[in-house]
Formats: structure tokens, C-alpha cells, sequence
């Protein structure tokens, strides 16, 4: 069953559309988010969704071909200005309702988290619907509705921060055994930690940890399957192929054309650049903005044009080209790159293999 897996995802031609330091237990609502919550909100969902753990951070795939009709059907629903609007007021009331449960204290959050699945789909269905349908509406007669949504998108910007670290307050409600760190803990799935909360029953720490170390989760209508480290190093050497890559495309966020060198920074936790430096990510979030600001230009694995990594580069005025799927995995600290925001692209001048 694996290796029918294992073929289906390397062959599937895939969006990348998020990434960054995500937990398991956020992943794990993945099925809520692109399937469930998107049938109840707009009547249409995904049909699977791949997404890989390396070292705790996470990086989303969606099916391209679902992904630009999942598109066109929404855009659909956003003719007006006034059908805009109506989009915009639901998804951030949705957004003020679950700010008001992940926001509550550690004790009060303890006991309505359970009842959160419901919410978080739905809410989870107008953030990616939002993000989807904007990358498809035409930018010359859409330009009224695109500021619509993107205030709406402005609007839930933190919720995935405050998630984390609701989650985080979470275990303080729990008495875990000393062998199991918090960063274990965040390696469960939603329904993993409801079976250590009624039965006291936790995965072994050795699997957790090697879930934090690299693994891939296939999500479908059908269920969730793990995949290892080997099976995710197969996909990824397949995407890769034999060729060495010398230029990278992408979608521009934001044109301009910058020359210098790659920083690749996949957990902001610690990580320090140079001025004028090339910012290269899976994504950004809030987190993200001092370096941003020292970045001379913005290179993300995932995202589109609503993503936070295109939001900023166009308030900051940086090169930014977003959804090269690859770019964390072929360009190295040190590479010497341009980047040309006006066409997509971005070349390597120089690799350069030893780390700063």
C-alpha cells in the first residue's frame, strides 16, 4: 500500500502551498481543513493533500490540477463587490470566534479544544479559499475584490502563531512522563493526544522523535498514511531528478532584479543573515519580518499571492518570487544568485558548498 502511495505522490504534479515551523498536532487537521471544512463552507474540497516534516518544520503540497479548479469554482462565487464583502465579513467573523477559544487561559482552552475540529474547518476552509481564489481572479477587473479579501487575509495573519502557542499551554494541563519533551508532544496528531487525555496511552517517544527528524504524511478522504525518511528521500530525489538545477521559476510577488548571496533559513529560531542577503524559505510568517527587512530579495518554496512572504515583500518594496517548490532543497547558504523578480526567475551564478 506504501509503495502505491509513494508512486502516486512522486507522478502527481503538486502546488506547493504552505510551509514553516508547523506542528504535527496543526498538520493533523489537515483533513478539516482541505476536506471536510471546504464541502460544509462552499460545497466543493480536495480529495488528498501531502505535506513533509523535516526538524519540525512542515511544507504543504496541494494537487495542482484540484488546486487551479478548486479556483475557478470559487471565483465564481466573487463577481461582485458586494459577494466580496459578504466573503470577507464570515471569514472574519470565523476568524473572532476562534480567537476567542485559543486565546482563553491554559485551563478554559483545556476544556474546549476537543469541540474545536468544527470551527478550525471552517475557519481553516475561508483562509485557504481566500488564498486560492486570489491567485486565480484577474488582476486588471478583480482589483476592488482582491483588496476586499486581502484585508479579510490581513486580518487572520496571527492565527498561526496563537495556535502554536495555544497548543503549547495546552500540555501544561497534563502530567507527562519526564522521557517525553514538549517538542515530542507536538509530533501527535489531534487524535493521538485526545487518546492520551482519555487513556493515558502516548506513541512511543522514538516514533515522535523520528517524526521530528523527517517523515511524510499522505492525507486522503480514506484516512492518513506516514511515510518514513527513505520514502520521503524517494519522492524528493524524484522531484529533484539528476539534473543539477542552474535556474529556479516561480511566481513574482513583487518585480525587481537583486544579485547576492543565499541565506537559507528554515526555522527563525536563532537564525541571523547579512544585509542585502537573499532570503530563501519554505514560507515566512510574522516571525520573519526582521530578516525580511535585511533580505534583498525574498525566494519561498510555497505561497501564493496572498501568502505572508508576498504580503510583506510588497509592503517592503523587495524582489520576491514565491512557489518554486524547490528552492530550500537546491540552493545553499553562500550561493550566488539573481534574482529577477521581473521574469520569475532566479539563476545560480555561483554555488558555493561550505556553509558561512
Amino acid at each position: 500500500m506504501k509503495k502505491e502511495i509513494v508512486e502516486k505522490i512522486k507522478k502527481t504534479k503538486w502546488h506547493g502551498s504552505w510551509g514553516g515551523t508547523t506542528p504535527l498536532l496543526d498538520v493533523s487537521f489537515a483533513p478539516e481543513l482541505y476536506f471536510y471544512g471546504p464541502d460544509r463552507m462552499f460545497g466543493k474540497g480536495y480529495t488528498n493533500i501531502f505535506v513533509i516534516l523535516k526538524k519540525g518544520v512542515a511544507q504543504g503540497f496541494l494537487p495542482e490540477k484540484e488546486y487551479e479548479k478548486l479556483g475557478v469554482y470559487l471565483a465564481k462565487k466573487l463577481r461582485t463587490i458586494e459577494s466580496a464583502k459578504k466573503w470577507s465579513k464570515k471569514f472574519m467573523q470565523l476568524t473572532d470566534e476562534i480567537f476567542a477559544v485559543i486565546e482563553l487561559p491554559p485551563a478554559k482552552f483545556f476544556k474546549k479544544w476537543e469541540n474545536l475540529k468544527t470551527l478550525h474547518g471552517d475557519f481553516g476552509a475561508y483562509a485557504e479559499a481566500t488564498k486560492t481564489v486570489f491567485d486565480i481572479l484577474d488582476e486588471e477587473s478583480s482589483v476592488d475584490i482582491k483588496n476586499i479579501l486581502a484585508d479579510a487575509r490581513k486580518y487572520s495573519e496571527t492565527f498561526y502563531s496563537k495556535s502554536s502557542r495555544a497548543y503549547s499551554k495546552l500540555f501544561t494541563q497534563l502530567i507527562i512522563p519526564k522521557e517525553y519533551k514538549k517538542e515530542d508532544l507536538l509530533m501527535m496528531t489531534r487524535q493521538e493526544l485526545i487518546g492520551f487525555i482519555k487513556n493515558k496511552k502516548l506513541p512511543p517517544v522514538k516514533v515522535l522523535r523520528n517524526r521530528h527528524e523527517c517523515c511524510g504524511i499522505y492525507f486522503s478522504r480514506a484516512g492518513i498514511i506516514f511515510l518514513d525518511k527513505k520514502e520521503v528521500e524517494k519522492i524528493e530525489n524524484y522531484w529533484l531528478g539528476s539534473e543539477k538545477h542552474k535556474k529556479l521559476s516561480g511566481v513574482v510577488a513583487f518585480k525587481g532584479r537583486v544579485i547576492g548571496r543565499c541565506r537559507v533559513i528554515l526555522n527563525f529560531k536563532g537564525a541571523d543573515m547579512k544585509r542585502g542577503d537573499i532570503l530563501v524559505t519554505g514560507m515566512t510568517d510574522p516571525n520573519y519580518v526582521p530578516l525580511m527587512k535585511k533580505a534583498g530579495a525574498i525566494i519561498t518554496d510555497g505561497g501564493g499571492l496572498l501568502s505572508h512572504a508576498a504580503i510583506v515583500a510588497r509592503e517592503l518594496k523587495k524582489p520576491c518570487i514565491i512557489g518554486t517548490k524547490i528552492a530550500t532543497q537546491v540552493l545553499k547558504d553562500g550561493d550566488l544568485v539573481e534574482v529577477d523578480a521581473n521574469m520569475g526567475i532566479v539563476r545560480i551564478i555561483n554555488k558555493k558548498n561550505e556553509k558561512r
